[in-house]
């Protein structure tokens, strides 16, 4: 079996070829090559890959260059960023599935922690965040589009370097309905709503939080899809529905861990390698993150059609 991979960089310098790195490799590892061959600080380094692009400089040093389906021939996209904060290592916690409980142990109310299924419309994580914010209430996610782009628009330089277009024409994009929310909506929304927001990636139960708001709400990533989630006495109930819990509610935390652990033992989650997805723009039907890579390499497309799980 081959152990090392060839990579491509889109550098400011042009395209520069990255030759015999170890599968095995470190983030970190990646990271001094780069920096390396382009002359760009590892402080500076935002490192895009996947499709929609995502900098995976971001993510803590020790993230194994595996874990990002990184495989022999992709194309990284490097830019620099002296003003890059990278969030602390303390913001991003991996939980070690084998000491998560199989069953959870309901409060002394009798609550449980639920999954809230939320449509699979291109808006899923704005209309999680807004079910987490008032599970009353009907989804908005205009409105919450709204406030990502005032915000982007405001303050320009906090997000120039972050985002893969300019800030002006970021916020314009992020406004329709078709173009998916990430990173950037979260810790925005988080911020607006003076919240903790805590995204659990299903599949290898990676904790992501944004925010420093007293409250927390959790969020499930299955990949591509985001749902919200309650506290309640069972799936069939959402009256008087908590979605907003104390930082130090350990039993909330608990009880989410666990409904994790189930989820990724039925598989519900997505592997990038083969999902399936179509362009929104040009309606090709595309398979995989390689090949939505390749497709918008060629045609600039980055708007995608998110797929109703049922159908997978």
């Amino acid at each position: 079996m081959n152990s090392t991979l060839s990579l491509k960089l889109r550098t400011p310098k042009g395209l520069i070829s990255l030759e015999n790195l170890a599968l095995i490799s470190m983030l970190s590892e990646l990271k001094k090559e780069i920096s390396m061959y382009t002359d760009i600080p590892v402080s500076s380094l935002v490192v895009k890959a996947g499709f929609p692009p995502i900098n995976i400089a971001q993510y803590p040093d020790t993230s194994s260059i595996k874990s990002f389906n990184i495989t022999s021939g992709d194309l990284l996209i490097i830019e620099e960023n002296s003003n890059l904060i990278k969030p602390s290592l303390d913001r991003i916690k991996p939980f070690d599935i084998s000491l998560i409980a199989d069953h959870q142990i309901p409060n002394k109310e009798g609550l449980i922690m639920i999954r809230r299924m939320i449509p699979t419309d291109n808006s899923c994580l704005f209309n999680a965040i807004s079910y987490n914010m008032s599970p009353k209430a009907e989804f908005n996610s205009e409105e919450a589009r709204q406030i990502v782009a005032s915000y982007i628009i405001s303050d320009p330089k906090e997000y120039d370097g972050l985002l893969e277009k300019p800030p002006e024409v970021y916020a314009d994009w992020i406004t329709r309905n078709t173009s998916w929310g990430g990173v950037i909506e979260m810790t925005i929304l988080a911020k607006y709503h003076d919240v903790e927001i805590c995204a659990i990636n299903i599949q290898n139960c990676q904790s992501f939080f944004y925010g420093k708001g007293l409250k927390r709400m959790f969020l499930l990533y299955d990949g591509v899809h985001y749902d919200a989630v309650g506290r309640n006495i069972c799936k069939e109930i959402n009256e008087d529905e908590q979605t907003l819990f104390e930082k130090n509610d350990l039993e909330a935390l608990e009880g989410v861990l666990v409904v994790v652990k189930e989820l990724r033992k039925k598989q519900e989650f997505r592997e990038l390698v083969n999902f399936e997805i179509p362009c929104n723009v040009c309606y090709e039907e595309l398979k995989g993150e390689k090949e939505a890579m390749e497709h918008f390499k060629k045609t600039g497309h980055l708007n995608l059609k998110e797929i109703d799980k049922k159908n997978n």
